[in-house]
């Protein structure tokens, strides 16, 4: 069956550089019991993080841990063909990746990197191929396993991977490897992101399907004359177009291919602190009505 998932990064958001706070809410989520799953950023205080991961294991915790904004903030890219800015790529993420596994990590969240305006797409893909086989080399004696988003390719954030298309290329080239052999690969479908490729999710989903193990209900504007047209994690409903029935006809898409055990998360990014608990109560309870 499907399971909750909480973006507790995007959720609490405006608390996220907020090391005691962070303990506090941390604590709250865990007495309140209702998610099987937590994603979140990466926890650099040493304290916070063995706390984090105390708290993970007694609430028994699928958790993880995306590391897009941290790379990218960095000015680094998973599939960057500069030799310099791709060896300080991997080097950030082996430091993030033993950061995660203290924390009882269990999904460790990439995205590629932006398009790089003149470098050969097939470069590029090979590059974040290579990516994936090092980050792999990393983690492959512990639990812990990647998982990939495809963010928008053309619309907003312009990342090489990307459409639907692209994306399933790119990971049926790896069925034969043992990320996809050993179960150490999967991608998070994030809707909002698909929806700017311009991928509808019928046909998206049949090709996707059998790598996924998560979905982020996320919501966009569509409408490339309306200002907020991109990713920019608004909350569900008009203008955007996410709600409750596209959302279930997307859990309908994925239950017609076989998947039925999936972790769901609903993304809002909160922009206020004094709205932290509001947000958290409307997606749970937009999460509710998929489970």
């Amino acid at each position: 069956m499907f399971y909750k998932s909480l973006l507790f990064s995007e959720i609490f958001h405006p608390y996220m550089d907020d090391t005691n706070k962070l303990s506090h809410l941390f604590k709250k989520v865990s007495e309140q019991n209702k998610y099987a799953s937590i994603e979140t950023d990466v926890i650099f205080d040493d304290k916070l993080r063995k706390e984090f991961s105390n708290i993970s294991k007694d609430s028994n915790w699928s958790v993880t841990n995306w590391v897009v904004n941290e790379v990218t903030q960095s000015g680094l890219s998973a599939s960057a063909l500069d030799k310099n800015k791709y060896d300080k790529t991997i080097d950030k993420l082996y430091k993030l990746i033993d950061l995660a596994y203290e924390g009882n990590c269990e999904y460790f969240g990439l995205a590629s990197g932006p398009i790089e305006e003149g470098s050969d797409t097939e470069d590029a893909l090979k590059q974040f191929e290579n990516t994936l086989y090092l980050v792999y080399d990393r983690i492959k004696d512990t639990d812990m396993k990647i998982i990939i988003e495809p963010l928008d390719q053309f619309a907003h954030k312009k990342f090489l991977i990307g459409t639907a298309d692209r994306f399933a290329k790119f990971l049926n080239n790896l069925d034969d490897t043992d990320l996809v052999k050993k179960n150490k690969l999967s991608l998070c479908y994030d809707c909002a992101h698909m929806a700017l490729n311009e991928d509808d999710f019928e046909t998206a989903i049949p090709k996707l399907a059998k790598y996924t193990t998560k979905i982020h209900f996320s919501n966009a504007v569509l409408d490339k004359s309306n200002e907020l047209y991109g990713d920019f994690h608004i909350p569900l409903g008009e203008p955007g177009f996410m709600n409750i029935k596209t959302a279930s006809k997307i859990i309908d898409a994925f239950k017609k291919e076989g998947k039925n055990n999936l972790g769901i998360a609903a993304e809002v990014r909160t922009k206020n602190k004094e709205n932290v608990w509001k947000m958290e109560e409307e997606t749970n309870s937009f999460v509710n009505k998929l489970v």
